[in-house]
């Protein structure tokens, strides 16, 4: 195997490992968006009860049911707060993978071209290497 076999074959496992680190990322990003996405359904929840508390909404409520919607609200708030906790581990981790995602991404690049300089480096040596037996045979034909 030549040196820039080599080269290509570790620029391939760069260039999958760097697939592999994307595709960590697009994971992370969907899980934070789905975060997200639930606590705005829950704030806009907790606004809507808090507002039916408010108003007493258009059935008049006694006391046990006021209660029990503040408690209810209460439940509410206790599962925005760990989702809160949630978006902010999410938060980290899509951080995290992003820059392994960057840094996988450069050294694929620069393997890719460590690689393709070795191809061209031994396709020069190649055609020198031509060259030479090209002229060594040329004395011999200009004696015959």
């Amino acid at each position: 195997m030549t040196r820039s076999q080599r080269l290509q074959w570790i620029a391939r496992k760069s260039r999958n490992a760097e697939r592999v680190a994307a595709q960590s990322v697009s994971t992370s990003q969907r899980q934070l968006d789905q975060y997200h996405e639930q606590l705005n359904d829950l704030l806009a929840y907790r606004e809507e009860y808090r507002a039916s508390l408010r108003s007493g909404s258009a059935v008049p409520m006694d006391g046990s049911e006021a209660q029990k919607l503040r408690t209810f609200i209460v439940q509410i708030d206790r599962i925005i707060d760990g989702l809160q906790t949630k978006i902010r581990e999410a938060s980290q981790r899509y951080e995290l993978e992003q820059e392994v995602w960057v840094q996988q991404l450069r050294r694929s690049k620069a393997l890719d071209g460590i690689a393709g300089r070795a191809i061209k480096q031994e396709r020069n040596a190649e055609e020198a290497r031509a060259q030479r037996e090209i002229d060594d045979r040329a004395p011999l034909k200009s004696h015959a």
